[in-house]
């Protein structure tokens, strides 16, 4: 049985999924985008273009993903988050370059 992973992308989570696929060697096999919800309710808060739902098969794996939907909160439980936010190198990281 392989494990499901749902990531959460606080930002553009089609562009990540799409460059994991490249890199990966996957192949994204859908995207549901807030302008897909059939009503109102179903949406997300926000713009036509997040992501809702994706989902990108790497052989027998697949990993699923969003946009995360509360800007600014954390993410609870076995859950994995990215931002965009870029932490400031360390001096050790510093001179390895």
């Amino acid at each position: 049985m392989e494990p499901t992973i749902y990531l959460f992308f606080d930002g553009d989570c089609h562009a990540a999924m799409s460059r994991y696929a490249d890199v990966l060697g996957g192949r994204i096999e859908g995207v549901v985008r807030n302008a897909d919800a059939p009503d109102a309710q179903s949406r997300m808060p926000g713009g036509d273009d997040l992501v809702m739902n994706m989902s990108l098969r790497l052989g027998s794996a697949t990993i699923m993903a969003s946009t995360h939907r509360a800007p600014g909160t954390r993410c609870r439980g076995a859950s994995a988050c990215t931002s965009r936010r870029r932490r400031a190198p360390s001096s050790t990281a510093s001179t390895m370059r």
